[in-house]
């Protein structure tokens, strides 16, 4: 919860999208490769803010239609 550049959003699934983010890091992360020209602390952060932000998007698009949480269209104006 505490690294340094990971995205936040106010978001009432956030807390479930940042553990299915976890657990997929858990399982992918041998397969991370940093990006040319950026440092590995950057080029991880970003690889884990794209899988968070899939997430969001992902349980937005299966979430009842009558819920109370709100659907984004615009994932990155939630971003505190």
């Amino acid at each position: 919860m505490q690294l340094p550049g990971r995205v936040k959003y106010s978001h009432l699934k956030y807390l479930e999208a940042l553990n299915l983010t976890w657990e997929w890091v858990c399982q992918a992360i041998d397969g991370f490769e940093p990006r040319p020209h950026e440092s590995v602390h950057k080029s991880l952060i970003a690889w884990i803010n794209q899988h968070l932000k899939q997430q969001l998007l992902n349980l937005d698009r299966f979430a009842e239609p009558n819920s109370d949480a709100p659907f984004l269209s615009h994932l990155d104006d939630y971003i505190q």
